[in-house]
Order: structure tokens, then sequence, then C-alpha cells
């Protein structure tokens, strides 16, 4: 009988300890719950925000392009002392019907891709020596923003 007893205690003792375990891989499980949860919580929000900001540098890029339109317009065939910019994004350079285009952008062989646009607006000179563009934009956001809205433009 003695024996029983000290079995039920030992039983006890480890239906205890196994309980105790249990609960503190509860707690664990439900902690790494709660980090999934909250790293999952923190991508959205990183994400949803990057949407955001890529929306508003079209929106910035909008305002800059007032500093354009003393030369340039975005109307197909509205020329000014420089090129339309309609559907800029993607075109080869010097393809403007009706613009008379200075001989160093006619040779430019140029394809205005995101790269090649931000190059030329940081430095119209040094990227094709001899066009008539002298204007350029040297802050890189203001680069992103104007070529963003510009390549907004060409795709709508």
């Amino acid at each position: 009988m003695p024996e029983t007893k000290k079995l039920k205690r030992q039983t006890a003792q480890k239906a205890a300890l196994l309980a105790q375990l249990f609960q503190e891989r509860s707690m664990v499980r439900a902690s790494l719950w709660l980090v999934m949860a909250a790293t999952m919580t923190m991508i959205g929000v990183l994400l949803s925000s990057s949407i955001a900001f890529a929306s508003d540098d079209v929106q910035r890029g909008e305002k800059l392009f007032t500093r354009c339109q003393a030369c340039h317009s975005l109307v197909q065939g509205v020329n000014k002392s420089g090129p339309s910019l309609f559907g800029i994004a993607d075109r080869p350079s010097a393809a403007v019907e009706g613009y008379r285009y200075s001989k160093a952008m006619e040779g430019a062989g140029v394809v205005w891709n995101e790269e090649n646009l931000k190059s030329f607006l940081a430095s119209p000179r040094k990227f094709i020596p001899g066009v008539k563009m002298s204007f350029a934009i040297r802050k890189q956001e203001e680069l992103d923003d104007l070529v963003a809205f510009l390549r907004a433009q060409s795709h709508e």
C-alpha cells in the first residue's frame, strides 16, 4: 500500500510537471504568434506606406513639372522652345514631329527610359554635349519625382 501512495504521488508530480511544461509551451506559442502577428502588421504598414509614397512621388513630380512648363508641354503636337513631352517614357530621342532638335540631340540615339531621363535631367549638357537645354534638376528626390510623373503621363 505505501508503494501505491508513493506511485500516486510520483504520478501526480509528473502530471504537475507536464502541466507546467504544457503551460510554458503554450505561452511560448502565444508569444510566437504575437511576434508573428506584429511582424505581419509591420510588413503591411511598410508596404502600404511605400505604395502611398510612390503615389506621392507622382504628385510631387507634377508640382515640379511647373518648372518645365515654360519650355515644354505635355500635349501631343504642342511644342514650345522645347519639344512636347507627351509620351516621353521609352521614346527615342529627337522623335517629336515638327520640332527642330539640335544636331547633338538628333545624333544622340538615346531611348528615354527612367535611367536616361534622370541622367539627362540632372545634367543635360553633360549627358548629351551640345544640346540646347541647360536647365537641370540636381536633387535626386526631385529627379525621382519628376521622372515618376513623366512616366505616369506617358502611360495614361
